[in-house]
């Protein structure tokens, strides 16, 4: 290749590095506030920029960065964000500010790429030397602050305390209890009638088949 050809390529190349220099695309980040009513946090992003000559830049924090849950028009699932936990940071492609005014079709207001600036966040982006809540790959649970919903891939449910006290399980066994169960009446006590009886076991025969 000529020296000039050389040349050219060795100054395209530190152009785009510079250029890409201030193009941000996704990075995990730590929540350091966060308000639910807004839905927005302050986020810490958790990888230092290193540059071309050794230097390195703390990216600073940024502030009223939209979570992502997953929703639609009339759904939705929320659940709490705390100081500490991770997210992943995403860069969008163009400024964000005038399509936040309508949610419709909007120009971008400002020539700004992939800018700090425009960072939204998504829960849930863990290093792998923290802890897993999963119990296995085959479940549907729902975990929130020690309790854990299950929902087994045979159709099987449950819903556990931080005892591990399983709510089907002890309406399962009230209901045994209350078949056996006298009352009082003018004669003395006396079981349920058998009318009762019967509809008490239909709803427990229901129960145990969700019963894992």
């Amino acid at each position: 290749m000529p020296e000039k050809a050389l040349f050219e390529t060795a100054v395209e190349n530190i152009i785009w590095s510079n250029i890409l220099e201030d193009f941000h695309t996704c990075m995990p980040g730590r929540v350091e506030s966060y308000d639910f009513k807004t839905q927005k946090a302050t986020v810490k992003p958790l990888i230092k920029k290193v540059y071309n000559d050794g230097d390195i830049l703390i990216v600073p924090v940024l502030p009223n960065v939209p979570v992502i849950f997953p929703r639609t028009t009339k759904s939705g699932i929320t659940f709490p964000v705390n100081t500490g936990d991770k997210v992943l940071l995403l860069f969008t492609e163009r400024a964000l500010e005038n399509w936040y005014l309508t949610g419709e079709d909007s120009t971008p207001g400002d020539k700004r790429k992939y800018s700090l600036s425009d960072s939204v966040c998504i829960p849930g982006l863990f290093s792998f030397n923290e802890n897993n809540l999963a119990s296995n790959n085959d479940d549907l649970e729902i975990h929130h602050n020690g309790f854990k919903i299950t929902i087994t891939k045979d159709g099987k449910i449950s819903i556990k305390g931080k005892d591990d006290l399983d709510l089907l399980a002890i309406i399962d066994e009230w209901m045994s209890q209350m078949k056996t169960t006298k009352v009082i009446t003018g004669i003395g006590l006396q079981p349920f009638d058998p009318t009762s009886i019967t509809a008490m076991t239909v709803i427990q025969t229901k129960l145990q088949e969700l019963l894992t």
